[in-house]
């Protein structure tokens, strides 16, 4: 099958959480991020300079928006600061999320997060 080559500048993922429970265990959650694609040099100095950053930079650097996080009345939270400033405490929306952010600049980097 065919199709337009062509650099994508992002890429829509869903992010699976295992949100702790009150019945005790996790559950799991999804949401929807987009992730900002970066190449060649841009891409390098971000996987090259890993070393001592937190996930939420990666998060801030690389998320471009993020959908489906809930409010305590059920109403969307929409994407910005304070909803970064939110989730920064909460690993089990971190972890995953960076993760992602860096499995979409090197597919790679996929096998290897999933081994771990």
């Amino acid at each position: 099958m065919a199709f337009k080559l062509a650099a994508k500048d992002r890429v829509k993922a869903t992010i699976t959480a295992k949100v702790p429970s009150d019945r005790g265990g996790y559950e799991k959650k999804t949401f929807t991020a987009t992730i900002k694609k970066l190449y060649g040099d841009e891409k390098k100095a971000v996987l090259d300079n890993l070393e001592g950053r937190k996930d939420t930079d990666l998060i801030r650097d690389l998320v471009l928006d993020i959908g489906g996080l809930l409010d305590d009345d059920g109403k969307e939270i929409p994407f910005g600061d304070d909803l970064l400033a939110a989730i920064e405490p909460l690993d089990y929306i971190t972890v995953p999320l960076a993760r992602e952010c860096l499995a979409v600049q090197d597919e790679g980097m996929r096998g290897l997060i999933a081994k771990n």
